[in-house]
């Protein structure tokens, strides 16, 4: 059986799973009293518990039923791009040795920031030119000159910039589909998607994308998204609701289970690998 990569944000990542380890390097008392905060806690991590993550994240579960390796990011969180650059790298990197791709949709607007007075390529200039005047906005020890997509939602920069940037995200997720279209018809490997834990603000209208859905199975449904299943079982499936101290809202050891369930399920029943 050959390996698969995983690709996505957090979710595929595994971020809090770590805080069932029940290892004596668990700070909880830390945690408690000044919660659990990204990226710190993925980026300076003991060693054994990035290996406790790995060990029980849904794509580990699902190549060790395979008996197969799994290619996740080496680090927290993604958008699109980063999606893209790790199925390429995996690919440039493993060569005939993969044999499925496996995508967890993520926030449709990740990624888009601007640049104060930008003359690159990498912003839009329109979007820029709306939000000129909001370059006070500040988070952290971000670079003064920078807004995020989340900038301009947040501080409710309304009309024209909220439009240009839902627009702008709609061009780079269509583009970022077609990439993964573009892959699947040049190496002849399978492309299969998980729906977003996000509210669906983008309607996928994409034969690709629906075609390679891979459907949740749970209590005797199925959910096209991971936000429908949340939106039905978070309580028992967001570590926080089970682990109370730990203010962390991503998916416990059972989620990791069910997706992995439905993912082995499909690829079975369809015959992928």
């Amino acid at each position: 059986m050959k390996g698969i990569v995983f690709a996505g944000c957090s979710f595929t990542w595994g971020e809090g799973l770590e805080l069932y380890s029940k290892y004596d390097s668990v700070n909880i008392n830390s945690i408690k009293r000044y919660s659990y905060h990204f990226p710190d806690m993925g980026y300076f991590m003991p060693k054994s518990h990035l290996k406790f993550i790995e060990s029980n994240r849904f794509s580990r579960l699902v190549s060790h039923h395979f008996r197969t390796f799994d290619l996740v990011a080496e680090k927290n969180g993604g958008n699109h791009q980063t999606m893209i650059n790790h199925i390429k790298k995996s690919l440039l990197d493993y060569g005939d040795d993969i044999g499925l791709i496996v995508v967890q949709i993520t926030e449709y607007l990740r990624g888009i920031k601007m640049h104060k007075n930008c003359n690159n390529e990498c912003c839009s200039k329109d979007l820029v030119r709306m939000v000129e005047d909001y370059y006070s906005v500040k988070a952290g020890n971000r670079d003064d000159d920078t807004l995020y997509y989340h900038d301009i939602i947040q501080n409710n920069i309304s009309g024209e910039p909220q439009d240009e940037l839902k627009k702008l995200g709609k061009q780079y997720f269509t583009e970022f589909i077609e990439e993964l279209k573009l892959i699947n018809e040049k190496t002849n490997i399978p492309v299969k998607f998980l729906g977003s834990w996000v509210e669906p603000m983008l309607p996928i209208s994409s034969n690709f994308y629906e075609e390679n859905l891979i459907k949740i199975s749970y209590d005797s449904k199925q959910y096209d998204t991971i936000h429908d299943l949340l939106n039905e079982h978070g309580d028992d499936l967001i570590i926080a609701n089970e682990l109370k101290w730990s203010n962390n809202w991503h998916p416990n050891l059972k989620f990791q289970t069910i997706i992995s369930n439905s993912i082995i399920k499909y690829l079975e029943k369809n015959s992928v690998l």
